[in-house]
C-alpha cells in the first residue's frame, strides 16, 4: 500500500489558530519551475573560452640554420662598427697626431718635431726620411692636429732629411701664414740644425735629429 504523503498547513481564523491535515491530492509546491525564475536569477553564462585565451598565434617555421648565422654576421658587424665609431671619437687628439705615416710605415725614424708651445704642448711626432709635410691632415708626413687651426689642413711646411748627404732642411709650402726657423721668416728652404725651433700659426716645435753624419741607417 503507497503511502500518500500529507502536507501541515497553518490557517489564522479570528478566533485562534487551528491545524486541519490537507489531503495531498493537491500538494503544495515545494519548488519552482526554473523557467519561471526571473531572468536576473538565470544561470550565468559561462565565460567564452576564445575571449579569454584569445586568438591562437600563427604557427611560424622555424629558422634555417643558415638566417640564424647571417642575423649573428650582422649583429656582430654593427657591432665592430659601433666599437670603432667610439673609439674614434673617444681618441686623443695628441694621440691621433702620433700616429702618422712615417710612424705607421716601415720607414725608420730619422728625427722628431716637438711641441714646446701651443696646444699639444709636451708631444713628440717622429718622421721619416725625404719631404715630410707638416699639416692638420692624417696625410702628411708630420700631424700637428692639437687645435692650432692657424696650421693649414694640407702642408704648411716641409721638413726634409737627405739621405745622400745626411743633413736636414726646412722650407715653407707657400701659404700665407709665415713660417719662422729661429724667430726669423723662413722665406727658402734652409738647412735645420738640431735644437732649432720652428714656429708654425700659434705652435712651436723643437727640432730634434736622430739621424745625421755620426748615424744613418744606411750605415748598418
Amino acid at each position: 500500500m503507497t503511502k500518500k504523503p500529507i502536507f501541515v498547513s497553518s490557517d489564522s481564523g479570528s478566533d485562534g489558530a487551528s491545524e486541519t491535515i490537507k489531503d495531498a491530492a493537491a500538494p503544495t509546491r515545494l519548488y519552482r519551475d526554473p523557467a519561471e525564475a526571473p531572468a536576473s536569477e538565470s544561470h550565468s553564462t559561462a565565460p567564452n573560452p576564445t575571449r579569454i585565451l584569445g586568438e591562437r598565434p600563427a604557427v611560424t617555421e622555424p629558422d634555417s640554420p643558415e638566417s640564424v648565422t647571417r642575423l649573428v654576421d650582422d649583429q656582430q658587424t654593427a657591432f665592430e662598427a659601433d666599437v670603432t665609431r667610439l673609439v674614434s671619437d673617444e681618441q686623443d687628439p695628441a694621440e691621433s697626431a702620433t700616429r702618422s705615416p712615417a710612424r705607421l710605415s716601415s720607414t725608420p725614424v730619422v728625427g722628431w718635431l716637438i711641441v714646446v708651445e701651443g696646444p699639444g704642448r709636451g708631444t713628440s711626432v717622429p718622421f721619416g726620411a725625404g719631404m715630410n709635410s707638416i699639416g692638420r691632415r692624417p696625410d702628411n708626413g708630420v700631424v700637428l692636429d692639437f687645435g692650432d687651426e692657424d696650421i693649414t689642413e694640407s702642408a704648411h711646411a716641409f721638413i726634409v732629411y737627405d739621405e745622400e748627404n745626411k743633413a736636414f732642411h726646412v722650407t715653407h709650402a707657400g701659404k700665407q701664414s709665415v713660417v719662422r726657423l729661429n724667430d726669423q721668416p723662413l722665406l727658402e728652404a734652409k738647412p735645420i740644425d738640431d735644437g732649432a725651433l720652428l714656429r708654425l700659426g700659434q705652435t712651436t716645435v723643437r727640432f730634434c735629429a736622430l739621424c745625421g753624419p755620426d748615424f744613418d741607417w744606411s750605415d748598418s
